[in-house]
């Protein structure tokens, strides 16, 4: 089987200078671990992208799918991304970074519409001098700009490290969805933790995906997501590890072994990114 990884953070450009890598070692002892039980690759520890590369290779990772997270990082650029399909042809799918305080419409222009991303990440709640909630109308020039050029948007919208719950609150991403009917999203972190109102919401609303990513890692109210793949949602589930912070076998694993049917694999491993993506 094919796969296509949603979400990984490669050992490349700045995201060296990331947490993600320059805190590697904490990650491994007690984040990682408590998190979600999940393990680090010998790779994302040795910051080797040849051995990325060849973990890909041994576990059928066809491509992965990787996001700038330009408003966290300042070291982190979009210009990466440029540079990161350039030294490695064929590996890798972009989504350009959007900081919504920092020229997003003329990132968006250069890095996606005459550029060689294939969609946006956002994440409005986290990391930005200011907290959004994704309704926030400061946001709606970028959504409108994504509808009218069939831009996917991915974005951070549950897990950790808002100022509080209700910015990951269901009707939060509805509004968004209801306001802009053309324009895909997809949920990293997967809602969590509303995951049975965010399955609701992607049921009803069909240009809403979900990427649980780690969070279906055993993680409180996965069964949530399990369920939705195997029936309601099983062309609205993608996959994703949030590599590094769990090795890509982990990441497998916690799809493939923990209650997904066999014959709605290949969509949630494989096909759904690819759909979500314009790519298929």
């Amino acid at each position: 089987m094919k796969i296509i990884d949603f979400r990984v953070r490669p050992p490349y450009g700045g995201y060296l200078k990331d947490f993600l890598y320059t805190g590697i070692d904490v990650i491994e002892s007690s984040i990682s671990p408590s998190y979600a039980n999940a393990t680090i690759s010998p790779a994302a520890k040795q910051k080797s992208m040849e051995m990325l590369l060849k973990e890909m290779d041994e576990l059928n990772v066809e491509k992965a799918v990787v996001p700038i997270r330009r408003a966290k990082n300042p070291d982190s650029t979009n210009e990466d991304l440029v540079n990161l399909m350039k030294d490695y042809p064929g590996r890798f799918i972009t989504m350009a970074g959007i900081d919504p305080f920092l020229n997003p419409l003329e990132e968006l222009d250069k890095y996606v519409i005459n550029g060689p991303c294939q969609g946006i990440l956002l994440e409005p709640a986290i990391f930005l001098p200011e907290a959004l909630y994704a309704n926030d109308k400061r946001l709606y020039p970028i959504y409108e700009k994504c509808q009218e050029n069939n831009i996917p948007v991915a974005m951070t919208f549950g897990g950790l490290g808002a100022p509080n719950l209700s910015y990951y609150k269901t009707e939060v991403i509805e509004q968004v969805v209801l306001d802009f009917p053309k324009m895909k999203i997809a949920a990293c972190h997967g809602g969590w933790p509303w995951t049975q109102a965010i399955c609701a919401v992607a049921f009803e609303r069909g240009n809403l995906y979900i990427c649980p990513d780690i969070y279906m890692r055993k993680m409180t109210g996965y069964q949530e997501y399990i369920n939705a793949a195997n029936y309601m949602l099983s062309d609205k589930i993608i996959y994703g590890t949030t590599y590094p912070l769990t090795s890509m076998a982990d990441g497998i694993e916690s799809h493939t072994k923990y209650g997904i049917r066999q014959e709605v694999l290949p969509k949630i491993m494989h096909d759904n990114a690819l759909t979500f993506l314009n790519l298929m």
